[in-house]
């Protein structure tokens, strides 16, 4: 199991990086050995506003559905739309090309609040 260490966390298995202003997030590579094979996901619209634990994304998979939460408030910038033909991507390359989206206007106090890898790790380790 990979968990980068350059990436923040969340308990529901999400990747979130901070880049140029933009937070881009995805499954983690746990989350993605828990689903097995990605089937099909349901992306949000750009523009979108979202609120922490909102539902954003609905991936599906062999062995079941997965509600993706926001992580952050802030604002749909991008969705990663190579995934509506090849999902499966959230499988190969959790932390490369299977991101899900890029969101703006996130607070970096909001984003210092999430689990530094270290701490996933031992989230991870603990359940």
């Amino acid at each position: 199991m990979k968990i980068p260490g350059d990436l923040r966390y969340t308990k529901e298995h999400l990747w979130l990086k901070e880049e140029a202003g933009v937070v881009i997030c995805g499954i983690t590579d746990h989350a993605q050995e828990l689903l097995d094979e990605i089937s099909c996901i349901e992306l949000p619209e750009p523009g979108k506003e979202v609120a922490r634990d909102e539902v954003i994304a609905t991936i599906e998979s062999l062995k079941s559905v997965f509600d993706v939460l926001a992580p952050v408030n802030g604002k749909i910038a991008e969705v990663n739309d190579a995934l509506k033909d090849n999902p499966s991507l959230m499988n190969t390359a959790p932390y490369e090309d299977g991101w899900i989206v890029r969101l703006e206007a996130v607070t970096s106090e909001e984003y210092s609040k999430l689990m530094t890898a270290k701490q996933y790790t031992e989230f991870v380790d603990s359940e």
